[in-house]
């Protein structure tokens, strides 16, 4: 009953369940519901009306400025590494699922360019988007280049599965680099 999810609904958010996980959970059975009436199974759907917009935890939100960010970037153990956080950082790259796509052919310095292949936006039909290549960025990008051997096709030689855990070995970085951890580092 329509009672019975909304108590459902409060019993999570008082078991410490974030509002967004909750709305997140109440859309799911709301769809599970409404395919359910679809098929004439049930009449009625009981979330029907329940908050289900999911919206971002500002308390997450967190500015890394340009002095903590260039020590952790000194911190990095490789060029490769240093890429990776400049990537993240002064490209606005989804870490790991962009920079592991990202291809030598890709990027235009002289064009001062970079074309971001996106797995996540490309059900919607933007799968690719255009970044420029900033001048802090600059200077990773060639030594990468560099250091990478001359046959590679991607930028990350080391890096190359997406649902590699990069936030370990990143969180040791960040304490070599001696500043304080963010909460969502990448």
């Amino acid at each position: 009953s329509d009672l019975e999810a909304k108590q459902w609904r409060r019993s999570l958010l008082e078991r410490g369940l974030a509002e967004a996980t909750v709305n997140r959970s109440a859309s799911t059975a709301n769809q599970f519901f409404n395919d359910a009436i679809d098929l004439k199974v049930i009449s009625l759907n009981p979330f029907k009306g329940l908050p289900t917009v999911v919206r971002g935890n500002h308390e997450k939100f967190h500015f890394v400025d340009r002095p903590t960010i260039e020590k952790v970037i000194e911190a990095c153990p490789s060029a490769e590494w240093r890429l990776l956080v400049g990537l993240a950082r002064y490209a606005g790259l989804r870490i790991p699922s962009e920079a592991v796509l990202l291809k030598w052919e890709d990027i235009s310095l002289d064009g001062n360019t970079m074309t971001i292949t996106s797995p996540k936006t490309a059900h919607h039909g933007k799968g690719t988007r255009v970044c420029p290549v900033f001048p802090e960025l600059r200077p990773l990008l060639e030594d990468a280049r560099e250091a990478a051997p001359a046959e590679s096709v991607f930028v990350l030689q080391h890096y190359t599965n997406p649902t590699q855990n990069l936030r370990t070995h990143f969180q040791r970085i960040i304490k070599k680099a001696g500043v304080q951890p963010w909460v969502k580092l990448w």
